[in-house]
């Protein structure tokens, strides 16, 4: 299963930077140059607030070094894009064919989003073997959905440019603006969340499977329902802004608890990790090849004298 884990990890991440790498250079080439320079300083900024909220916190594991730290970026931002273009076409074709568009965005962007964004956690948290704790699926999380946001406002951030009747630059700008504003960091809260219920699931020791499922399909559902309701539309004027306030309240009050709770495990149990026989996923644990097997000897049979089992 680790090895499995580690192909699929691997080939999504080479097959989603190739896809990104050629959606960027594609951005790039039909906008401005200066357009191109917002798009880059917009993600830089991005990411360096976004994990620096994280990185200042006691949530923060030491085993996330640098290069885990980019796997997560890089899946947030270039492997999620493949998942969600395979698994969101057939979706929107459906409510389109069902004449149900009021859905669309809702619901074209809430599903395969928070499903390939919580896969990548779940696969980073269960390969890299360097993390023990729920709460490092609350970072992973993070840091998964910040990668997301920043290349997803480079897309929308060319795309404005490309849209607006008068400059390139203003419409980069005003779409910078408007993502920065309304819904700061919301991929990266949402997958926290998510991310958070997914370590318990997988860290959690001595509960059943049933437990386990419910943990993760109750973080992966209410992020969704989260997303779902922020994509929803219901009105051109005043109760629209009153319904996206009424979301982000429950956005981040929840983003908040998760985090207030993480921080108080963290100063009753410490950040040290839980010993490997405690671990649910212990048996993907690669024996040291320095031990040798124990000899096992037959109940009832003594052995030699000097002879030893260990």
């Amino acid at each position: 299963m680790l090895r499995y884990g580690k192909t699929v990890l691997l080939v999504s991440m080479i097959l989603g930077v190739i896809v990104s790498l050629f959606s960027i250079g594609m951005s790039a080439f039909l906008v401005d140059a200066p357009v191109s320079l917002i798009n880059l300083a917009g993600f830089i900024a991005y990411l360096i607030v976004g994990t620096a909220i994280f990185r200042v916190s006691p949530m923060w594991p030491e085993e996330l070094n640098w290069k885990w730290y980019l796997i997560c970026l890089l899946w947030g931002g270039c492997a999620s894009v493949g998942v969600v273009s395979v698994i969101g076409s057939p979706i929107s074709t459906v409510l389109k064919r069902l004449n149900l568009m009021f859905f669309e965005a809702a619901l074209g962007g809430a599903y395969p989003e928070e499903i390939s964004k919580l896969l990548g956690v779940a696969l980073i948290l269960i390969v890299s073997q360097r993390f023990s704790r729920p709460w490092h699926g609350f970072v992973v999380g993070g840091m998964v959905g910040l990668g997301f946001e920043a290349f997803e406002n480079i897309v929308y951030g060319s795309f404005g440019a490309m849209i607006d009747p008068n400059s390139d630059v203003d419409g980069a700008l005003s779409v910078w603006g408007y993502r920065t504003v309304a819904g700061p960091g919301l991929h990266m809260c949402l997958t926290a969340i998510s991310g958070l219920a997914i370590g318990y699931a997988i860290y959690l020791a001595d509960i059943p499977m049933r437990k386990r499922l419910a943990y993760m399909f109750g973080g992966l559902g209410t992020s969704f329902l989260l997303h779902f309701a922020w994509n929803t539309i219901i009105s051109a004027g005043n109760l629209q802004i009153v319904w996206w306030v009424g979301v982000a309240i429950a956005l981040y009050s929840t983003f908040l608890a998760c985090w207030v709770h993480c921080v108080r495990q963290i100063k009753t149990e410490g950040s040290g990790p839980i010993t490997v026989p405690h671990l649910p996923l212990a048996s993907l644990e690669e024996p040291a090849p320095d031990t040798p097997p124990a000899t096992q000897v037959m109940p009832g049979v003594q052995p030699p004298e000097g002879f030893s089992t260990q």
